[in-house]
């Protein structure tokens, strides 16, 4: 009876051996797949931060080409700008000599 128990209690160990040793290579297997998928995802938002930084800097690329555009726009206009200052205020002198030569003229 004792021996009976004993060996009953050694098949019950050896099954729950068996279990356990099951349920590792499962939670192995599992954990496998979790770490591919962690890395592929990983590897994902690594693709993905690059193109957004690309994006980035093509955009900023972009922006600094139209400033330098309208730096030389602005500039060229005010070159011209100045040039018509020049102009109005040279012909101020004509202007108040016309204006005084009419007022004799009345």
């Amino acid at each position: 009876m004792l021996q009976e128990k004993l060996r009953v209690a050694a098949l019950r160990q050896e099954e729950c051996e068996a279990r356990l040793m099951v349920q590792d290579q499962q939670n192995q297997h599992m954990l496998q797949e979790y770490q591919a998928r962690l890395e592929d995802t990983e590897s994902r938002l690594r693709r993905l931060q690059d193109d957004k930084d690309l994006q980035m800097n093509s955009i900023i690329s972009r922006l600094m080409a139209v400033e330098e555009e309208l730096k030389k726009d602005h500039s060229d206009m005010q070159a011209v700008v100045d040039s018509k200052q020049k102009i109005i205020e040279a012909q101020v002198p004509c202007f108040l000599t016309l204006q005084s030569y009419h007022r004799l003229q009345m």
